[in-house]
């Protein structure tokens, strides 16, 4: 293995170094013959897209798998484009972009959102705006920072050209982008001012869409009656309008606000009918996020095994398509199965490498659940001054991103910690975690206030209630 490794290694060496002995008109004129070949041999010129902006579909064409490597050629052969030019091998290299950029987002790759910001550096006006917004679509999927950076852009620019609907669909977007993000009030801001906006101006399913991203709001802010108000109306919407992807993403947000209140038969009920949606489909990034969902529920009712099957499938997938994020989630979650069984090391090894991860991308919601994760290991090992520094900066990320229905988890965790070390404190801030939780209707309060009364009871206190 080694012998073939250092043959190709010194392979690539040579090649690089015959293709820089060439003068840079000659390896020029070599790109535009590899260009001419390739796209001859693939099918020979694609038809123009239609533009973003009228919304309908590319069409497939045989140069497809082959047109970022197309407009790769073009731009080496005609040196560093000028953005603005109109030339014809300006104009299709743009066509091969854009090809490229479709192909990617198809098949969701992870270079999809690379190639809709060069795209974007090609166009003018709407075409601009809309190919920002799919690049800060792209982003935000994988968790990526610079999600915020092209949907704010993408919002600005559709202003600009007074394209109010298509502004609206934006602004929910980058709502979501602010919420992962952990800036709230902004992010209601912005989806409140999006519904108001495709009700005026846009159609029946971009309702739907914001409803969802305003519902996913609402539960992660502890306002469970509004999003389930928010998701049934999104529901009934994608059903009217045919759309099975968004149909299976509502399901599964449902499903989570069953598993809340504690109704295990509904949220797998839910859960299932949304993956079979997806695996029809075949939408990888959104399975990947239903089989995390489902092997958490698979964990609190006591399926370890199935639990650690599904969790381990959601992590090859997550990683395949490249959604850091999600990968995240999916280690801490199992960084939780594995200290269940445990198994501490491994589940201190994961659970650094989720909190590595939601730093890395900027998601303080997940960085503090992943907080709460690290401080009930170094707990369960013993390790009290780092729980407790652990807990603190865990409750003050979820506080500062108003998760409430984490800040009361991690409140009732904390103060079973505190029981354990004899810190009268205790009481107070178990008061506090059981008032959110119960104020949200959450279930697990009840396997709270189990683990606060056998902690009491091993130290011989009187549980708090």
């Amino acid at each position: 293995m080694y012998a073939e490794s250092a043959y190709l290694f010194r392979h690539v060496l040579l090649r690089e170094a015959a293709y820089q002995l060439h003068l840079p008109s000659e390896r020029a004129r070599l790109h535009g013959l590899a260009f001419a070949l390739l796209e001859d041999w693939a099918g020979g010129r694609a038809p123009l897209p239609p533009s973003l902006e009228s919304g309908e579909p590319c069409q497939l064409h045989s140069t497809d798998l082959f047109a970022q490597e197309l407009a790769e050629h073009l731009r080496l052969a005609t040196g560093e484009p000028d953005h603005s030019s109109t030339g014809s091998m300006a104009e299709v290299r743009r066509l091969y972009l854009r090809r490229a950029a479709e192909h990617a987002l198809r098949e969701r790759r992870t270079e999809a959102q690379a190639l809709w910001a060069e795209y974007a550096l090609c166009c003018d006006d709407v075409e601009r705006a809309l190919a920002l917004q799919r690049a800060g679509e792209c982003a935000l999927r994988v968790g990526e920072p610079a999600a915020e950076r092209f949907l704010r852009d993408a919002v600005d620019a559709l202003e600009s050209c007074g394209r109010e609907r298509e502004r609206g669909v934006a602004l929910a977007r980058l709502g979501a982008c602010l919420r992962s993000r952990g800036k709230v009030e902004e992010a209601e801001h912005a989806l409140n001012h999006a519904l108001k906006l495709v009700r005026a101006r846009g159609t029946l399913r971009e309702e739907g869409l914001v409803l969802e991203a305003l519902g996913v709001h609402m539960t992660q802010s502890g306002r469970a009656a509004l999003a389930g108000d928010y998701y049934q109306r999104a529901l009934e919407i994608y059903r009217k309008v045919g759309d099975r992807r968004s149909e299976a993403t509502v399901l599964g947000n449902i499903g989570i606000e069953h598993r809340h209140r504690g109704e295990d038969e509904q949220c797998e009920a839910r859960y299932l009918e949304a993956l079979a949606i997806l695996t029809e489909l075949g939408d990888r990034h959104n399975e990947a996020t239903l089989l995390n969902n489902l092997a958490g529920l698979y964990w609190v009712t006591d399926r370890n095994e199935q639990a650690e099957r599904t969790s381990k499938r959601a992590l090859e997938l997550q990683r395949a398509i490249g959604n850091r994020r999600g990968e995240g989630i999916t280690l801490a979650n199992m960084s939780d199965l594995l200290r269940d069984e445990g198994r501490l090391d491994d589940a201190k090894e994961m659970c650094l490498q989720a909190l590595a991860i939601h730093r890395e991308m900027g998601s303080r919601r997940f960085e503090g659940i992943a907080m709460d994760n690290l401080a009930r290991l170094h707990q369960a090992a013993g390790e009290w001054e780092a729980a407790r520094h652990a807990y603190e900066e865990a409750l003050a990320v979820l506080r500062e991103v108003r998760d409430r229905r984490s800040e009361g988890t991690t409140l009732c965790a904390f103060s079973t910690f505190l029981v354990e070390c004899g810190d009268p404190g205790a009481r107070q801030v178990w008061n506090e975690g059981a008032a959110i939780l119960r104020d949200l209707g959450d279930a697990r309060l009840e396997a709270s206030m189990g683990e606060m009364r056998a902690a009491c009871a091993r130290k011989g206190l009187a549980p708090f209630e």
